[in-house]
């Protein structure tokens, strides 16, 4: 009797499934390769000279660096952009331009850490031996787009050439070896992406893991709303998180120095609001120059002092067996305060600044929060005053509890 032609199709497909799924990975001439691997420690600079995507369809050149700093909070690494050039023929761009001109050196995002980790270990699909016939063809042609990567004890040239593959791949040619090498697109357009949108707006570069300790200063404006905070306090809040030893392990805890009263989950949110700021408009301070100690941020600006914020931070470090480490400090003003437009350059165009949105200044990082803020540490204030109401008030009922004990 026959085997039906059904029947041997029903059995086949279960084999054929499995045959797919364990079936041996390519390793085919269209496997992505390493072209070379250094650690990433030993990176130290990548400069860039070309053009990037500065909205979807407008470009313009720039040249600029990516530094790589050791983050003095946790030992980790922080990646500070420093822009030298930046210029387009647009003409619809030729105000947002002549602002990104005035930016200087900032911190980048996390993604800037990918840029760096594509370069300290290169991928490519193909290498072939350079021929000279073929730059224009390849669009390396001038070398419009020349990348280099600054290592310990080596340093690569790159020229960056035009899309292929259906705008999967990019051609490449590596200056020191004479080679061109196909690369993944990807790779290219993280480093032509607008680097002005890598900036970090966050006044903590280095993160907030490790920060133990919050000086804050309260104003007097803002404090006569809190009588009972501006008499025990004076307006001086200092924030420090101690180490709990809990059966489960160990737990993170923040308080109030010198004021038990007040509940660790007030002052923890508190800290929180302070460490999770993150400017909406993120803006640069146009002064000369920015030292170490934030009063230089706001020096020469019109219309603004120290005395107008409302809440003044210094965040740091405690250590037992050296000084305190001052990673930044900030300043929070209230939503009326505002800077004039000569006083500072946007990272983005057209600035959107809301009625409510307030203004923060910072070493690393200025621009304006959301409407939102305000209101929340107004919230958290109230909510450390009536820690202290519930305490006054204690310790009057236990005053007078003591005084009746003492009558006959």
């Amino acid at each position: 009797m026959k085997t039906k032609p059904l029947l041997i199709l029903f059995i086949s497909i279960p084999m054929i499934l499995l045959s797919v799924i364990f079936w041996p990975e390519s390793k085919g001439k269209d496997d992505i390769k390493k072209y070379y691997t250094i650690p990433v420690r030993d990176l130290q600079m990548i400069s860039y000279k070309g053009v990037q995507k500065i909205h979807d369809k407008n470009w313009m050149r720039v040249e600029f660096e990516i530094h790589r700093e050791e983050n003095l909070l946790n030992g980790n690494t922080l990646f500070r952009i420093e822009v030298k050039n930046v210029d387009s023929t647009d003409f619809t761009i030729r105000e947002e331009i002549q602002n990104l001109k005035k930016i200087r050196p900032f911190y980048g995002l996390p993604l800037v850490q990918s840029i760096i980790g594509d370069w300290a270990s290169l991928e490519y699909i193909y290498a072939f031996d350079f021929d000279e016939k073929r730059i224009a063809e390849y669009g390396l042609k001038d070398c419009a787009n020349h990348l280099s990567v600054k290592f310990k004890n080596s340093t690569k040239s790159f020229c960056i050439g035009k899309n292929n593959f259906n705008d999967t791949r990019r051609y490449l040619l590596d200056e020191d070896q004479k080679q061109f090498l196909i690369i993944p697109d990807y790779i290219a357009r993280r480093i032509e992406n607008n680097i002005f949108a890598q900036k970090d707006t966050s006044p903590f570069p280095q993160g907030t893991d490790g920060v133990n300790f919050i000086d804050t200063s309260i104003n007097s404006f803002l404090l006569s709303n809190f009588p009972v905070l501006k008499e025990r306090t004076n307006g001086q809040l200092k924030l420090r998180m101690v180490v709990k030893a809990e059966p489960k392990g160990n737990i993170h805890v923040w308080h109030i120095e010198n004021l038990l009263a007040i509940k660790p989950s007030h002052a923890a949110e508190l800290a929180q609001y302070i460490l999770s700021l993150s400017a909406k408009q993120p803006i640069q301070l146009n002064v000369e120059t920015i030292k170490n100690q934030l009063s230089d941020a706001v020096n020469g600006l019109r219309y603004i002092r120290a005395e107008k914020a409302a809440l003044h931070c210094a965040i740091k470090k405690k250590q037992t067996d050296k000084g305190d480490l001052l990673l930044t400090e900030l300043m929070i003003f209230p939503p009326q305060v505002r800077l004039l437009a000569s006083d500072f350059s946007p990272f983005n165009l057209p600035l959107q600044i809301q009625n409510l949105d307030h203004l923060f200044i910072s070493k690393y990082a200025s621009g304006y929060l959301s409407a939102d803020h305000y209101p929340r540490l107004l919230a958290i204030l109230h909510k450390i005053e009536g820690d202290l109401r519930e305490d006054a008030q204690k310790s009057a009922e236990a005053k007078n509890a003591a005084e009746k004990k003492k009558k006959p």
